[in-house]
């Protein structure tokens, strides 16, 4: 992934920074990318990686050496120097220790970033990251070295013995992501959000300190108008899009039949703030549905749109994302590569790629399907919530070697960790940031490989205002409706892909039962033709759609010569459990087969230095 890497070796300096830059090399993933080295002292390395338009600035001021990776919204290049400068004198401020004064700052700043400050005449050094640790960062610190970076591969290239964090990968194959701050490598973890990394090479200490948790308990909100609240929410969110569009990049909507996206690219269009929208379909034609609503959608809105058609992925694509993300994305998400190399010939290079991600967490009111009464209920819920999963507790006990015992007392612990003293409010903070943090981010952050990604359901002020609204008014999504109502009517009345704008009341809405009936009678001959009426909506084929293959024996092929040959992958995965699953024929959940399959491709790829992918590498994966 582009971004910043850092080394510091506290006890004897470095060494071995030629071997340092090597590994910065091995990070140029394509010939759009670029390296470069910032500090290259006896006891710190600073360099990055980054393509054109990813956002890296080096700032100097007589006091300070800043490297700020990430944007900061609504900011102009001075005002973005004055910020980080008041951060950075509160940070350094003289006793060493940093007050309540940074978690203020972090609060009031909307942005997603990771700061490097390092105070001249000290060569004291701090890491920064924003309030909700937008930007995946790694860090592993042994025998007085310290590595920090955006990319695991940094690390594991540096680090001559790796051992694989069992119950990370426990915890993965049963709910799709490590807990808190691990990663799948023991001794390598993620900073949390809002966190502050101080290196003293005179002091020989590394400290860390995080400044703030959410807490979704409060509802300060609730005595305040569903009315009211939408109208402000409109308001904040306004100010969210504005501040990550700019005149330097191309904003390119990811739309969708949903809610969320539709509220970005209503925003924009109601502002009068140039977009372009775009919209896939897949190769299983999952998407279909999405497409047909994004297509009226962007009729409603007047938007410059395509659709654009992917072949299914092949062991190519998969590689890539394998090699980027280290496994912290499944490799059954490797169709939207597609995608995104679709957007970037169309669209050139310079793109501001804009989601809807976070806003069915924020708008919705969360439905657990039991009643949550205790610890107990809690971790029942979350390890046995999804239907149709091959992987069960005992199963993924069996898998990984890991006692159905530990994983859950684990569970518990991280669970009863968060602010909230009611077992539902707890819920909603696990969907938040949990879910949100270790699942969506590593998403996100998979998009960044092509161009910057960024959602307004994230901007700080309005974070902060909806999660203090009550969930009684987001039930049935009644506030979401009052809120998308006041955003854009236009949007409003069209359907979205699974009739949440009809729970929320939206059936009196003019114009509605006839977008409705418009999108119950279409088949993909509705959506031909609203692709063929040039002065609303435009669809490239750039991808041609081939015919479908098999592309799941593919995957069950190469994932049963992993265990075959790979003695590593036999370590960390019981063969026989792994051939159980691959000989039932009723077992082929494709998420659970694709976490398992991304596991154990990683751990081949690391320990065996190759992959059995490579030899699918046009063979169709679905």
């Amino acid at each position: 992934m582009p971004g910043i890497s850092f080394v510091c070796d506290l006890n004897r300096g470095l060494e071995e920074s030629e071997s340092i830059v090597r590994s910065l090399d091995s990070m140029l993933h394509n010939e759009r990318f670029e390296q470069k080295t910032l500090v290259n002292e006896s006891s710190c390395f600073l360099g990055y990686t980054k393509y054109e338009g990813y956002p890296v600035a080096v700032i100097e001021t007589e006091e300070f050496y800043f490297c700020l990776e990430g944007r900061l919204y609504g900011k102009s290049d001075a005002e973005m120097e004055a910020a980080i400068t008041q951060l950075a004198e509160r940070v350094f401020r003289p006793g060493g220790q940093a007050n309540a004064t940074v978690a203020d700052w972090l609060r009031a700043t909307d942005g997603d970033f990771l700061l490097f400050m390092m105070q001249k005449h000290s060569r004291e050094i701090a890491i920064v990251n924003d309030v909700f640790g937008r930007l995946p960062l790694y860090y592993s610190q042994a025998n007085g070295r310290l590595l920090v970076t955006r990319e695991i591969g940094f690390i594991t290239s540096l680090v001559p013995r790796r051992t694989f964090d069992r119950m990370a990968i426990a915890q993965y194959l049963l709910v799709g992501y490590p807990l808190g701050r691990r990663t799948l490598l023991e001794n390598v973890h993620r900073l949390p959000p809002a966190s502050l990394m101080r290196i003293s090479v005179e002091k020989q200490k590394v400290e860390i300190q995080s400044f703030h948790r959410w807490n979704v308990e409060e509802k300060r909100h609730r005595r305040v108008s569903i009315v009211e609240n939408a109208s402000n929410l409109v308001s904040l969110f306004t100010d969210g899009c504005r501040g990550r569009t700019d005149s330097t990049t191309r904003s390119v909507v990811s739309l969708s039949g949903g809610l969320d996206s539709r509220s970005v690219a209503a925003c924009l269009s109601e502002n009068r703030i140039p977009f372009s929208a775009a919209t896939f379909l897949d190769s299983e034609g999952t998407a279909d549905r999405d497409a047909r609503i994004a297509a009226l959608l962007a009729r409603a809105l007047k938007a410059d749109w395509r659709l654009f058609y992917l072949r299914p992925p092949k062991g190519r694509d998969l590689l890539r994302l394998l090699r980027t993300k280290g496994g912290l994305n499944s490799l059954d998400m490797s169709f939207l590569l597609l995608f995104f190399d679709a957007i970037i010939d169309a669209y050139g290079p310079r793109v501001t790629y804009l989601t809807g991600d976070g806003g069915d967490k924020l708008l919705d009111r969360w439905h657990a399907p039991v009643e949550l009464k205790n610890l107990d209920d809690f971790i029942n819920w979350i390890v046995t919530r999804r239907r149709g999963r091959i992987f069960t507790l005992d199963s993924v006990s069996a898998l990984t070697g890991v006692s159905s015992g530990d994983i859950v007392d684990e569970f518990g612990e991280r669970l009863a960790s968060y602010p909230e003293t009611d077992w539902y409010m707890k819920s909603i903070h696990h969907r938040i940031f949990e879910v949100g943090l270790r699942w969506n981010y590593e998403g996100e952050d998979r998009n960044r490989y092509f161009f910057w990604s960024a959602s307004p359901f994230y901007s700080v002020r309005f974070f902060e205002y909806v999660i203090n609204c009550p969930e009684e008014q987001k039930a049935k999504y009644v506030l979401y409706h009052a809120f998308l109502s006041r955003l854009s009517r236009r949007a409003s009345v069209v359907p979205d892909v699974i009739g949440k704008l009809a729970t929320g009341r939206k059936a009196r809405l003019p114009g509605y039962a006839a977008a409705a009936g418009l999108l119950r009678s279409s088949r993909l001959g509705i959506l031909g033709r609203v692709i063929q009426s040039r002065r609303r909506a435009r669809a490239t084929r750039l991808i041609e759609r081939p015919p479908m293959a098999n592309a799941s024996a593919a995957l069950l092929d190469c994932l049963a010569a992993q265990i075959e040959t790979c003695d590593p992958v036999r370590d960390y995965l019981s063969p026989a459990a792994v051939l159980t699953i691959l000989s039932d024929p009723t077992k082929r959940n494709k998420r659970d087969l694709g976490h398992l399959f991304t596991i154990a491709s990683v751990i081949e790829d690391l320990e065996c230095g190759t992959s059995t992918i490579e030899r699918y590498a046009e063979a169709d994966f679905v």
